[in-house]
């Protein structure tokens, strides 16, 4: 697919800033149907808003520094001891949320000593574990250096590592009707959340018109093991039947040789659109889209393409 090419292309090239690459993102996102492939490349774009949560690789953990000062003697810009934190209090204290745009943090990684404020409250944290005659005047998390630059690298690799299996799993030119109905059949959603997030991701989707509800995909298939994958389609309700019906299809395109080091066989193929078409009946109780996820997820483990 020609977008999909032109991504690839920008993220591989060190002079294109990553924006360019969201911004096309955001159409073919758009071509696809993907809503939450949409939603993660705006935000990435135009920053995550406050209280969202924020992804684990936007995480970055500071280093305390502080003023402490008593009646005779104070001591500026002196590394704060954590020793003293509570282990509840770790991650709230350590860690912060970067929730700007890309741009941004692009700007950011032109300057040295970026800070973030303690608020007063918390300074007794620190307060233990030093002198006791001495107190925490200020005190702020310092982020290391080149932590800024990592985190763009963090966000082109694992966006270039979904578009590059995309690219395996898209044919070179689907015709324009087709598009969202080929994403939801070769898990698009899956793939994506896999390479940005890591596996076992938490699916949080829609379910009709108003009713939301959150299912878990967490594949635990061995390439090559039916028995493992048949496993896996009975924790998502598939039928038993259901299930036959796939070994035999996997066992017939097996006997053809018409399986493909990137693809499914026909049969198999077959078989998944069957079951898409069940998704969100009595026959099958899954959301068409988790279950696109399933599918996808679970037999591109079995023949070890996912």
């Amino acid at each position: 697919m020609k977008l999909i090419d032109e991504i690839i292309e920008l993220l591989a090239s060190q002079d294109t800033d990553l924006e360019s690459a969201l911004i096309k993102a955001q159409v073919l996102a758009h071509k696809l149907g993907e809503k939450e492939l949409l939603d993660w490349v705006k935000s990435e774009v135009v920053g995550y808003t406050n209280g969202a949560p924020v992804p684990a690789y936007r995480q970055l953990r500071v280093i305390p520094y502080g003023n402490v000062a008593n009646l005779a003697r104070r001591y500026t810009n002196i590394r704060l001891p954590t020793t003293g934190i509570p282990e509840d209090m770790d991650d709230f204290m350590l860690n912060r949320s970067i929730t700007k745009s890309v741009a941004v943090i692009r700007e950011w990684t032109e300057t040295a000593n970026l800070q973030s404020p303690y608020a007063p409250e918390t300074y007794i944290l620190f307060n233990s574990e030093i002198e006791s005659s001495y107190q925490v005047e200020s005190a702020w998390g310092v982020f290391s250096e080149g932590s800024f630059t990592q985190l763009l690298v963090e966000i082109r690799s694992r966006f270039l590592d979904f578009m590059l299996q995309l690219s395996d799993r898209m044919p070179t030119e689907p015709e324009p009707g087709e598009i969202k109905k080929m994403s939801k059949e070769i898990g698009v959603n899956e793939l994506f959340k896999g390479a940005i997030f890591g596996d076992g991701t938490v699916l949080n989707l829609a379910v009709g018109d108003k009713n939301a509800v959150s299912q878990t995909v967490t594949n635990t298939v061995t390439k090559g093991d039916f028995n493992s994958l048949a496993a896996e389609l009975r924790k998502s309700n598939v039928a038993e039947s259901d299930i036959q019906e796939l070994r035999m299809a996997v066992d017939e395109d097996a006997a053809s040789g018409q399986e493909t080091p990137r693809n499914f066989g026909p049969k198999v193929r077959v078989w998944c659109g069957n079951m898409l078409a069940k998704a969100g009946t009595a026959a099958w109780d899954f959301s068409l889209q988790a279950g696109a996820g399933v599918l996808a997820g679970a037999i591109g483990k079995y023949y070890g393409i996912s």
